[in-house]
């Protein structure tokens, strides 16, 4: 990904900050990055992930 950047955080974590074409482009990555990443911002994002994971977990029930 293209247009990114990185800002290590007093506790250790790090805020990623990247430029994308789609939300699905970046929250499919997120997914993939399990319980190591949060979205922070935007919202539309945050509840793509949300709902992107809640239909992983449904394909083992």
């Amino acid at each position: 990904m293209k247009d990114q950047s990185f800002e290590l955080q007093e506790d250790g974590t790090v805020i990623f900050c990247v430029i994308v074409n789609t939300l699905h482009e970046i929250a499919s990555w997120i997914v993939s990055r399990g319980k190591g990443c949060k979205v922070l911002e935007p919202i539309e994002l945050k509840e793509r992930v949300i709902q992107l994971a809640k239909e992983t977990i449904e394909n083992y029930e």
